[in-house]
C-alpha cells in the first residue's frame, strides 16, 4: 500500500511539472506578477525554466534580462542581451535594453556606440537615442558636447521634457554668477519724488556653501548712499542650511549703518520651514524683526507663509506675507504672486518705513531664462500704505534684475 502511494504522489508531481511547463503562458504571467510584487528572485527561477525549455523564445530571454536588471544583477542581465546580440535578436526593444543596461553599467563608451546605432537604425526613435547619447556625454564630463546633442531634440517628442531637465542640470553645474538690478518706488496721492536703487553682485559656489558679494546703491530725499553686504548659505545638511547676511554703508541715512542677519531653513519632500532674524542700525533708530516661514509643495506650486515681528523704539509690529509660486523646473524659471498685510517694506531700507501704521501689498515676481545661462527677474509690486494714521498713499515697486552665469 505504501509502495502505491509513493508511486502514484511521484506521478502526480510530474504531471503537475510537465503541465505547467506544457503551459508556458500560465507561467510567464505568474512570473510578470511575481516581478510586480518585486518578488525577483522566483520570476527569475521561473524565466530561466521557461527559458531553457524554450531556447528559441527570445521573449522569455529578454524578459529574464529585464528581470535581472531590476534585481540589479546587471552582469547577468548584459550576458543574456549579449548571447541574444550575437543570435541576431537586434530589434529596437532589444537595443533599448541593452542600453538601459549598458548606462548602468558605467560603460559610457559602448553607450554612446549604441547610441549612435540607434539613430542610425531606427530614425523615427531618433529623439530617445539622442538624449540616452547625452547622459552617457555628461557622465563623462563632456558637458558641451551634451548639450549641442540636447539641442538636437525636437520640441514635440516625447523626450523633450526629459532632455530638457538634463540641460538645467548641466548649466547648474557653472560655479559663478554676476548679476544687476534697479528698483523704482513712486508715489501717489499724495506724491512724492521717486527712489531709486541700484546693486550689482557677484555669486561664487562652493562644494559646502554659496557666497554673494553685493554692492547697493541709493538715490533717496535727494541724498545718495552706497552699502557693501556679503550673503553666506553654508550647508549644514542634505535638506538644510543657513543664511547669514551683513553689511555696512558710509552712514547717509538712506541705509542702515550696518545690518545684520541670521536664518535656518530645513527642507523635504513636502516641507519647508525656517526661523531667523534681522537686526538693522539706523543713525536714529535701531530695528530687530524676528522672522521664519512655513511652505509646503504642492508639485509644481508652493505656498508659504512668513511673518515679521517688528521691534521699534519699544513698539511691537507684526507683518504677514503669503507667498504662491509656480516652478518650471526644467526651464529654471518661476512666477510668484505675493501678498503682505502689515509695516514690513518691500525692501529694507530708511527707517521711517518701519513706522508706516500699515499697508497692503500684492505683486508679481517673475524669473525666467532667456538664453542657456541668462536670466531677466522682473517683479512688480503694489502697497496702499499707510504712511501716517488714518492717511494713505499708493506705491508702486518696479524691479528689473538681470543674472549671467558662467
Amino acid at each position: 500500500m505504501l509502495k502505491y502511494l509513493i508511486t502514484y504522489s511521484l506521478f502526480l508531481f510530474v504531471n503537475l511539472a510537465v503541465s505547467q511547463v506544457s503551459n508556458p503562458d500560465s507561467l510567464f504571467k505568474e512570473a510578470q506578477i511575481n516581478a510586480e510584487n518585486k518578488n525577483y528572485s522566483s520570476a527569475i527561477a521561473t524565466l530561466k525554466t521557461l527559458s531553457e525549455q524554450y531556447p528559441s523564445n527570445s521573449d522569455y530571454s529578454m524578459y529574464l534580462s529585464r528581470l535581472y536588471f531590476w534585481d540589479n544583477q546587471l552582469m547577468e542581465s548584459l550576458q543574456i542581451i549579449e548571447v541574444e546580440w550575437i543570435k541576431g535578436n537586434n530589434s529596437e526593444e532589444y537595443l533599448r535594453l541593452y542600453l538601459q543596461v549598458i548606462l548602468a553599467s558605467n560603460n559610457f563608451i559602448r553607450a554612446i556606440e549604441l547610441s549612435d546605432e540607434g539613430i542610425k537604425r531606427f530614425p523615427s526613435e531618433q529623439d530617445f537615442y539622442l538624449l540616452q547619447k547625452a547622459i552617457a556625454l555628461e557622465k563623462q564630463n563632456k558637458d558641451n558636447e551634451a548639450l549641442m546633442v540636447l539641442e538636437e531634440i525636437a520640441e514635440n517628442s516625447n523626450d523633450f521634457k526629459d532632455a530638457q531637465y538634463l540641460k538645467t542640470q548641466i548649466l547648474q553645474k557653472q560655479k559663478n554668477e554676476v548679476g544687476v538690478g534697479y528698483l523704482n518706488s513712486t508715489f501717489s496721492n499724495p506724491g512724492a519724488a521717486p527712489w531709486h536703487f541700484l546693486y550689482a553682485q557677484y555669486k561664487r559656489k562652493f562644494d559646502r556653501m554659496d557666497v554673494i558679494g553685493r554692492i547697493n546703491y541709493g538715490h533717496l530725499f535727494g541724498q545718495n548712499a552706497t552699502q557693501a553686504e556679503i550673503d553666506l548659505y553654508p550647508k549644514v545638511g542634505r535638506n538644510s542650511y543657513f543664511y547669514f547676511n551683513g553689511g555696512v554703508s558710509d552712514g547717509k541715512s538712506v541705509f542702515p549703518l550696518f545690518r545684520l542677519g541670521a536664518e535656518f531653513y530645513k527642507e523635504s519632500k513636502h516641507w519647508s520651514g525656517s526661523l531667523g532674524a534681522r537686526y538693522l542700525h539706523f543713525d536714529q533708530a535701531k530695528v530687530t524683526m524676528f522672522t521664519g516661514h512655513i511652505g509646503r509643495n504642492f508639485g509644481e506650486y508652493f505656498i508659504a507663509y512668513r511673518p515679521f515681528a517688528v521691534a521699534l523704539s519699544n513698539d511691537w509690529f507684526l507683518s504677514h506675507i503669503i507667498n504662491i509660486k509656480k516652478t518650471f523646473e526644467s526651464k529654471e524659471s518661476f512666477v510668484q504672486l505675493d501678498l503682505q498685510y502689515g509695516a514690513v517694506p518691500y525692501y529694507f531700507f530708511v527707517s521711517n518705513d518701519f513706522t508706516r501704521t500699515n499697508a497692503y501689498r500684492v505683486g508679481v515676481n517673475w524669473r525666467f531664462r532667456i538664453k542657456n545661462n541668462l536670466f531677466l527677474q522682473p517683479i512688480f509690486m503694489y502697497e496702499w500704505e499707510e504712511f501716517v494714521p488714518t492717511n494713505y498713499r499708493n506705491r508702486y515697486n518696479l524691479q528689473i534684475n538681470l543674472f549671467k552665469r558662467f
